[in-house]
């Protein structure tokens, strides 16, 4: 339908996207236009002044509530509440207050289809304007997907029909509103902090089938039992168990009363949700007549629009998903659903009223760790911290760079606050493009910022530099105490790709000059202990025990890091420490070498080269530990179980091992 504004005087409340269109339609109309905004006046002075240029009169600021003045009628932007002061005054003063799609509708010369619901109204907007041109006919989408719908109003005598995205704030202000086709994706609580209870939510949403008649069309969701309807009722599902005229059938396959129509494989979109939005663009099209072979180019070449569950890139194994658009429970849930593996979850945001207590159980079973941000992230914290690790941070960059440490190859880290963006971003599109800047600051190998950690061999470029075929990341005595937590005090995302790389290129250099040293010495050391006297302690016949040198001592052939036989010491501290051959036993050809000397010593004197059985009342034998040693290395070396070697030195923690220390060794032998 069209109205003729020509010579009314009309004022528009908020100078954001819809309302500057809402300006320069009313402008093309005829209509006298004044812009009122109570914000402030910045960031709206060039709108202003582009308004300005072409007739209207705008007001901004403090003036814009002193503005007294008679006018025919108001037209309000979408993202105002009603109850703030800028609209109160005019509807005090008794002036009609319209909506910008009440007043886009007006002027709108071609049929319209409106897309409702809580969750999936973007994508299905997107989707099915692509569905219709593919089938030849003109279409447009806009609306509360960034174009407003006062812009394609004005151009709409060339279309065959608009697509418009819908919310329950732009419902709330329609009057006459009648589309040929209204869509409800899905509903759920959402919207708390402005609505009393979900009840004035939902009675906001079903403001779009008000206006239709039996010659309309409704397309809804089976899920979601609504009043009765006026129009035609079409019901789509992905769920099994429901009857509808649109299905998901075996292998993905969506159907249209039992036909096969399209396989989601051959589509670029993922998950049961997606499916849905697939079938009501379908459904749209067949109530205007469109054929389904001319439609299903338009879904398979259609992409998931920015901040749905959108693929941002692949670091060391892990994926980031950006599903900024997730600004409640139900789209939240829907993410959470569509990955597969572990998930390390990004979430809050705004506080709107509802909790998270109810994804609980969900959360439970799919996500691994929690990463929490937003007025949200203490509430949630207290549903989740009962059954998943909650980690609290202040920004969105802090939490990027907790998720990086928390994730291992294989992980998903899924950013769906689950929550609108308000109380920390302008809109959720800006929290969405920080998230993937922040993602696309990480580099491909976790950095650290310890360097005596990187000497330690604590990352595993060093363990293939020594020859090792394992990784030795992080040293640990039992799965116990190799904890995800463990590894985030050594790792953190470096933001600067070249300081990376000219740090490392430091760190190979370095590398190669601690190896020449550690080679240099090793083959010193080596010499030296082939014309060192052996010295051993003295004991009771009648009690075994590992000798201590005293000075490097040739045990058996030196081995060089990497062998296969024994553990490599660790490189921490000095790596030269390393050449000591505390703790080896004498082999035969060394023996001989050193008869003299050891002719001397007493015959009760008893070098113990592996663990014994020690008899009943007898003191147990002892081991001395040294440099590189940890008890998995002692154990081997020992031929003793690990767990009783512990056991015996009453040893809870065994990182905490001190060189010098005197363990005992356990009576069993294995």
């Amino acid at each position: 339908m069209t109205k003729n504004f020509k010579g009314q005087h009309a004022a528009v409340l908020g100078l954001g996207r819809s309302g500057e269109a809402a300006a320069r339609l009313l402008l093309e109309c005829g209509a006298a236009v004044t812009v009122l905004d109570s914000g402030e006046p910045a960031p709206r002075r060039k709108a202003a002044a582009l308004l300005s240029s072409r007739g209207a009169r705008v007001v901004l600021g403090g003036d814009a509530l002193r503005c007294v003045q008679d006018f025919d009628f108001a037209v309000l932007s979408p993202g105002i509440d009603p109850s703030v002061p800028l609209v109160q005054r005019p509807m005090e003063a008794g002036v009609p207050i319209l909506g910008e799609i009440e007043l886009a509708f007006r002027q709108c010369h071609c049929p319209v289809v409106a897309i409702t619901g809580t969750n999936g109204k973007t994508t299905t907007t997107g989707l099915t304007a692509a569905v219709l041109n593919a089938a030849g006919l003109r279409a447009e989408a806009c609306g509360n997907i960034g174009v407003p719908f006062s812009d394609v109003a004005a151009r709409s005598a060339s279309l065959d029909v608009a697509v418009v995205e819908i919310s329950s704030f732009q419902l709330e202000s329609t009057d006459t509103f009648h589309p040929r086709v209204a869509v409800w994706t899905n509903f759920s609580a959402n919207h708390l902090d402005r609505y009393p209870d979900v009840e004035a939510y939902r009675a906001a949403k079903l403001r779009i089938f008000e206006r239709q008649t039996p010659d309309d069309f409704a397309v809804v969701n089976a899920r979601n039992g609504l009043p009765r309807l006026e129009a035609r009722r079409i019901k789509f599902t992905a769920s099994p168990e429901l009857e509808a005229d649109f299905t998901l059938g075996s292998h993905g396959m969506i159907t249209h009363r039992g036909h096969p129509l399209l396989a989601m494989s051959s589509t670029h979109l993922r998950g049961p949700h997606n499916a849905e939005n697939i079938m009501a663009a379908f459904a749209v099209g067949f109530c205007l007549g469109a054929d389904a072979a001319g439609m299903i180019p338009g879904v398979k070449k259609f992409l998931s629009p920015p901040h749905r569950c959108e693929f941002v890139r692949e670091v060391d194994g892990v994926t980031w998903i950006n599903d900024s658009k997730s600004t409640n429970l139900d789209a939240l849930t829907q993410a959470i659903l569509g990955q597969s593996g572990r998930v390390i979850l990004i979430a809050g945001g705004k506080n709107k009223g509802f909790d998270f207590a109810p994804l609980t159980a969900l959360v439970k079973e799919r996500v691994q760790e929690a990463v929490l941000m937003g007025e949200m992230r203490d509430v949630i914290a207290r549903d989740w911290e009962r059954v998943i690790p909650c980690h609290s941070v202040s920004s969105l960059e802090q939490a990027v760079h907790k998720a990086r440490a928390l994730a291992r190859p294989g992980d998903t880290v899924l950013f769906s606050p689950g929550t609108s963006s308000f109380d920390m971003f302008k809109s959720y599109e800006e929290r969405g493009e920080l998230f993937k800047q922040f993602t696309h600051q990480i580099t491909t190998i976790k950095p650290t910022t310890n360097y005596k950690n990187l000497i330690s061999m604590k990352i595993p470029l060093f363990t293939k530099m020594a020859g090792r075929s394992r990784s030795r990341k992080i040293v640990r005595a039992s799965a116990a105490q190799a904890t995800r937590a463990d590894e985030s005090e050594y790792y953190e995302a470096e933001p600067n790709m070249k300081l990376s790389h000219a740090f490392m290129v430091v760190l190979v250099l370095h590398i190669v000059a601690v190896g020449g040293i550690y080679a240099f010495n090793k083959i010193n050391a080596s010499k030296k202990a082939l014309q060192a006297p052996a010295v051993v302690e003295k004991t009771s016949a009648a009690v075994p025990e590992v000798v201590a040198a005293a000075k490097p001592v040739p045990a058996q052939p030196q081995r060089m890091p990497g062998d296969a036989d024994e553990p490599l010491p660790a490189m921490g501290g000095s790596l030269m420490a390393a050449t000591t051959a505390a703790t080896k036993t004498v082999t035969q050809p060394a023996a001989a070498k050193l008869a003299p000397v050891a002719a001397k010593e007493p015959a009760a004197t008893k070098v113990v080269t592996k663990a014994e059985t020690v008899p009943a009342g007898a003191t147990p034998a002892t081991y001395k530990v040294v440099k590189g040693d940890n008890p998995y290395s002692i154990a081997k070396k020992l031929g003793v179980s690990q767990d009783e070697l512990l056991k015996a030195n009453a040893i809870e923690d065994p990182r905490k091992l001190q060189i010098g220390q005197v363990l005992k060794i356990p009576a069993k032998t294995h």
